[in-house]
C-alpha cells in the first residue's frame, strides 16, 4: 500500500552573509535604466568583403577606384596591404587570407 504524500513547509538553512535579501540591481536591470556594453556606442569602423562569382577563375586585376571614391569609405584593403604573410591558417601557407592580383 502506498502512503499519501503529506503537506508540509520546506525549510532551508541559509549560510550566513546569503540571507535571503531584494537584490539590489533587479529594479535598474528589470527596468532598463541599467546601461549594458552592447547598448554604448563604440566609434569604430566596419567593412564588407567583395567576393568572387567565379570560384575557378583567375584574379587579374582589381581596380578599387570607384570604391575609394565612394562616400564614408576610409579604405580599400588588398593582398598587398597585408604585412608579412598573407595567411589566416594555422600552419603557414594552408589557406591565405586575400587572394594576390
Amino acid at each position: 500500500k502506498v502512503k499519501p504524500l503529506k503537506r508540509g513547509v520546506l525549510k532551508f538553512d541559509e549560510r550566513p552573509g546569503h540571507e535571503n535579501k531584494p537584490q539590489l540591481s533587479a529594479p535598474g536591470l528589470t527596468t532598463g535604466a541599467v546601461r549594458y556594453t552592447d547598448d554604448m556606442p563604440v566609434p569604430s569602423l566596419y567593412g564588407y568583403l567583395v567576393v568572387s562569382t567565379c570560384a575557378t577563375g583567375k584574379l587579374v586585376k582589381i581596380d578599387s577606384a570607384a570604391a575609394e571614391m565612394a562616400e564614408g569609405v576610409k579604405s580599400v584593403v588588398t593582398a598587398k596591404d597585408i604585412p608579412g604573410l598573407n595567411d589566416a591558417g594555422f600552419a603557414p601557407g594552408e589557406e591565405m587570407l586575400f587572394i594576390a592580383e
